[in-house]
């Protein structure tokens, strides 16, 4: 006899409090996975690449072993697979595997555990279980690598960043030789997210990080043009400077709200370049100005914010100018 088969869904659900303010809740729908506890491990097994069927039946030894209250159950759970998706496949077949046996009231103690799990940490299950193969795939069966990239995944999407902010956080986090592949795991994640039956987040907030990437891929030729930029400047003043640190005093002014010229005038000497050595800094400052132009409107609030920016570098330049001229 046939077995049916139904897919791990999710629904949004959004009640307001009393209070006034809005409070986003996911309600877990349905699961219903094959009834063969086998089938339901390999199923959670195309998800999750990485997933310990030891420790699985560890949990499970656990569970058995005594009289465990539902937080009980989670915290075992917790303890043996750190990742939350990870955490949440186990209560789900382990429960499955308790009813099987008769245990209906360990069984209803493990769901209980699970339903908290997904109340407490949905996002981070939903999006484990979207993106954990994108991510094996991403790290070549890597393990530790692959949970790095999920980890990456799930801070990107809920701390709302904007393109400075996740430009900055990859270069932080991984160095800018480690940006083309984050930004195309991202790519990849995002639209597996997106297309799930459960996605993570609202999808249109998901699409909003997919389509600032393009603005992040900008940047990173930014980051390119900056590094022939320290050469130019390294091979006339012998001082050494590199992309990161340039990049690194620039992207602030594109996010500060109100530029000014003595934002920008100490910027040279905070890079190395002694107040001496005026035609070397003016030389860094025009050549900023010219890297801040090559960045997109929408990194910066608004077309004004660019332009105010952009004003600020030639006025600290013209200062700088000025006193070259009168030295």
């Amino acid at each position: 006899m046939e077995q049916a088969k139904e897919e791990l869904t999710f629904t949004f659900s959004e009640t307001m409090e009393s209070t006034g303010h809005a409070e986003h809740k996911f309600e877990e729908e349905r699961v219903a996975l094959p009834h063969s506890v086998i089938d339901e491990l390999d199923a959670y097994l195309e998800r999750l690449p990485f997933f310990d069927r030891a420790e699985l039946q560890a949990l499970l030894h656990d569970i058995r072993s005594g009289d465990c209250a539902a937080e009980d159950i989670l915290r075992q759970a917790g303890q043996r697979f750190a990742d939350p998706s990870f955490a949440y496949a186990a209560l789900d077949l382990a429960a499955r595997e308790l009813r099987r046996e008769g245990l209906d009231e360990l069984a209803a103690r493990t769901d209980a555990g699970r339903a908290h799990l997904i109340a407490t940490q949905g996002m981070a299950v939903r999006a484990g279980l979207n993106i954990s193969m994108v991510a094996s795939e991403e790290a070549r069966g890597d393990k530790k690598g692959a949970a790095e990239l999920s980890d990456f995944y799930r801070a990107t999407i809920s701390s709302n960043p904007g393109p400075v902010q996740l430009y900055r956080g990859i270069l932080e986090r991984f160095g800018i030789g480690g940006f083309p592949r984050h930004i195309n795991f991202l790519t990849r994640a995002l639209g597996q997210d997106i297309g799930s039956a459960g996605p993570s987040i609202e999808p249109a907030r998901l699409r909003e990080i997919l389509g600032g990437l393009s603005a992040l891929r900008v940047l990173d030729t930014v980051h390119e043009c900056c590094g022939e930029m320290v050469e130019w400047i390294g091979r006339q003043s012998k001082i050494v400077i590199t992309a990161t640190e340039v990049m690194q005093e620039l992207l602030p002014l594109v996010e500060d709200i109100v530029p000014h010229p003595s934002k920008v005038i100490p910027i040279p000497e905070r890079l190395g370049i002694p107040a001496v050595q005026l035609d070397v800094q003016i030389s860094l400052l025009r050549e900023s100005r010219k890297l801040l132009a090559m960045i997109p409107v929408g990194v910066y609030s608004d077309l004004e914010a660019r332009r105010s920016t952009l004003e600020a570098v030639q006025q600290a330049m013209d200062i700088r100018i000025g006193q070259e001229e009168s030295a």
